[in-house]
């Protein structure tokens, strides 16, 4: 079937109206992580005006018609383990709206990324506005800008690694193969700030305000992403309820390969970036991570760990540029883009 172009319409394809513009009568659900706030979504027509090489590479990417999914043959079952709650499934398959109850008004949009827009759409871009006041409230009005790493990785982690037991033990995948480096530098790269024809390998405007170098930020997106997946999995493994489900195993196992690329790193970086000595510890307190069950001890530690995580990967992002990372270029380099970006 044809997909609907958000450009064109800002809106998802009416065969998947009938099935997924159905209410969350209760509002947010409890266990969603915290991610864009409905009640500040204003849809992605609003973005059309600046930004349509943007709106063209969301459209040739696969985050564009990933409300389909939710007619996929197992959806059914798949909502019905997470008790009927369809937010659960649209905030990550679609862009959720509304205060109380929750539409998905489109597949995954702009504001899924960048935080609704609300509070921020006017500022962002006005004119006659010098450009440090119009970054200061988009800051404020909660815009998730090139600066924040942390925050992007974190967006995008939330949604790749499934957040929800009961519906990952009913059959659902407790994740995908993502990579934060090479999976945003791919089909979802969208760099065209200064450039509408040009599809830049960083943020260009990023670039010139910041002085932001391309090979700088690849290092530090390596290292933050990294971190990022221990962090999620680790706050997965803390909800634990069934430690030998496919929710309990597939963090788990997912938790050991990114502790391993967290140490790899550190060995490589050595005291260039100290705060990874402090994931590692905590990550490594709760022992031998299995794909076969967690321990109820590992439960429990979990949360603790995740937060120790949490502070490293926010003091990374913050404290460093990525210039003092070269010694992880091999690294870098094996981040391979998943699909290609798009070019007008």
């Amino acid at each position: 079937m044809k997909r609907t172009s958000l450009l064109n319409h800002g809106l998802i394809p009416l065969s998947v109206l009938a099935v997924v513009v159905l209410t969350a009568s209760t509002g947010r659900t409890a266990d969603i992580p915290d991610k864009t706030d409905p009640a500040k979504v204003v849809g992605v027509e609003s973005c059309t005006k600046c930004h349509k090489s943007e709106l063209a590479a969301l459209d040739a990417s696969s985050h564009h018609g990933s409300l389909e999914k939710m007619k996929a043959p197992n959806a059914p079952k798949y909502i019905a383990a997470v008790g009927g709650k369809k937010d659960v499934c649209f905030t990550c398959h679609g862009t959720p709206k509304g205060d109380g109850e929750l539409q998905a008004i489109s597949d995954v949009s702009c504001e899924s990324c960048h935080g609704g827009a609300g509070d921020w759409l006017d500022i962002h871009g006005k004119e006659g506005v010098a450009q440090v006041g119009r970054h200061a409230g988009a800051d404020e009005g909660g815009m998730i800008r090139a600066p924040k790493v942390y925050t992007i990785a974190k967006n995008c982690f939330n949604c790749h690694v499934v957040f929800h037991e009961e519906l990952v033990n009913a059959g659902h995948p407790a994740s995908n193969k993502i990579e934060f480096l090479g999976w945003s530098t791919g089909e979802i790269r969208h760099n065209f700030q200064k450039n509408q024809a040009k599809n830049a390998e960083a943020p260009s405007a990023w670039a010139e305000y910041a002085g932001g170098k391309t090979e700088d930020r690849r290092r530090l997106k390596l290292v933050v992403g990294h971190l990022v997946d221990l962090e999620v999995c680790l706050t997965n493994l803390g909800k634990v309820t069934n430690g030998k489900g496919g929710f309990a195993k597939g963090n788990s196992k997912r938790a050991k390969a990114a502790l391993g690329e967290v140490e790899d790193i550190a060995d490589e970086l050595g005291d260039a970036a100290p705060e990874l000595d402090d994931a590692i510890k905590a990550a490594k307190e709760l022992g031998r991570f299995s794909s076969i069950s967690v321990k109820s001890k590992q439960i429990a530690a979990a949360p603790d760990a995740a937060a120790a995580v949490a502070k490293a990967a926010v003091a990374v992002s913050e404290k460093y540029d990525g210039s003092t990372f070269g010694a992880i270029d091999k690294m870098v380099g094996k981040a391979k883009p998943r699909g290609t970006p798009y070019s007008p």
